[in-house]
């Protein structure tokens, strides 16, 4: 009788202590959670190049070019032209602060009225008036790469609060473009933004899924918000269950060389999605070790199941989900308010 109560104690200890464990991974895994949702946040409305501080985004095919105009009289200031102004200085309400082309393998911008030059120009003018001179409308440009600025994650100031971004993008399946934006740190989403909206964080939205790997991958194409293409390569399939369901779920990746994957991810949606969560699906990123692909089990955690930023801002290009999870995943981010 001892014997088995000692032994019945030393159990009840040890089934404690594994408790006890498991609470503090639980507590753990919830507060990396909760600082990835105050960091999307700060991604969103706070950062200098915040996604709400967009004040105009422009998508360049090789040999195009764009003229970006200030306008007075709006409160959005910035706004992409893909049309040359007849004149670049102070015309009206609004007049061409810089040109941007795309090349093969650079992205010149041509920075030509900041403050700072239309105050010089504006000088110059009354000096001439003084004069008598008549002076025919006149620009101060300077030149610079963009790819140079991306290269080195940086943005390029071009007038107080203001910057500008350039970064080649995939305008669709082979083919390479430029996407250049705005960032105007007075911006009134980004002011007024209140956070994003999440399930509470579930532990048992956490699973350990089996990993198929493809044979070799296989290019797919989704269908974007702004109405175009873009290729991801499926490398393979997150196997598991959930709510009573056996789901081989794919998984895609950006590069075509395994050795280079240190992480692949999935677009979904579920009985949630165009009600309680974003109607044309969630995305979910999965770590793999670098250098381990094919990994033998993948995390598969819906906590942190995210929108598109299309969901947030119509200057993204964001792929649609294609792979339907049966009922209700009640976790990760939810719709935007007022969406």
């Amino acid at each position: 009788m001892l014997r088995t109560m000692i032994i019945g104690g030393i159990a009840a200890m040890l089934a404690t202590a594994v408790l006890a464990s498991d609470a503090s991974e639980d507590q753990t895994a919830k507060a990396a959670w909760r600082q990835m949702v105050e960091d999307s946040d700060q991604a969103y409305a706070v950062r200098d190049r915040a996604i709400l501080k967009i004040d105009d985004t422009v998508y360049l095919e090789e040999g195009q070019t764009a003229w970006l105009m200030r306008h007075e009289n709006t409160r959005v200031h910035y706004l992409w032209s893909m049309q040359p102004p007849e004149d670049w200085t102070v015309d009206g309400e609004s007049y061409a602060v810089l040109m941007i082309s795309y090349g093969s393998e650079s992205a010149m911008m041509r920075v030509v009225n900041t403050a700072a030059n239309l105050g010089h120009i504006e000088m110059m003018r009354q000096m001439a008036e003084q004069s008598g001179i008549e002076m025919p409308p006149m620009a101060v440009a300077q030149e610079y790469d963009m790819l140079t600025y991306h290269e080195e994650n940086e943005s390029f100031e071009f007038d107080e609060g203001v910057q500008l971004t350039a970064h080649p993008t995939q305008m669709s399946p082979g083919e390479t473009g430029l996407r250049a934006t705005v960032f105007n740190q007075n911006h009134p989403e980004a002011e007024h933004f209140e956070g994003l909206v999440w399930y509470d964080y579930n532990p048992d939205m956490v699973i350990e899924a089996r990993f198929e790997p493809m044979d070799e991958f296989v290019p797919e194409t989704f269908q974007t918000s702004r109405g175009w293409y873009k290729e991801f390569q499926h490398v393979g399939h997150a196997v598991f269950s959930l709510n009573g369901e056996e789901l081989r779920m794919p998984l895609y990746g950006f590069t075509t060389n395994p050795a280079e994957i240190t992480d692949v991810s999935a677009f979904f949606t579920d009985a949630m999605s165009g009600t309680e969560t974003y109607g044309v699906g969630r995305y979910l990123d999965v770590a793999v070790e670098e250098g381990s692909f094919p990994p033998e089990t993948v995390t598969i955690d819906f906590n942190y199941a995210y929108n598109p930023l299309c969901a947030r801002s119509e200057y993204y290009n964001c792929p649609y989900a294609e792979y339907d999870i049966p009922g209700a995943v009640p976790a990760g981010e939810m719709n935007p308010p007022g969406h």
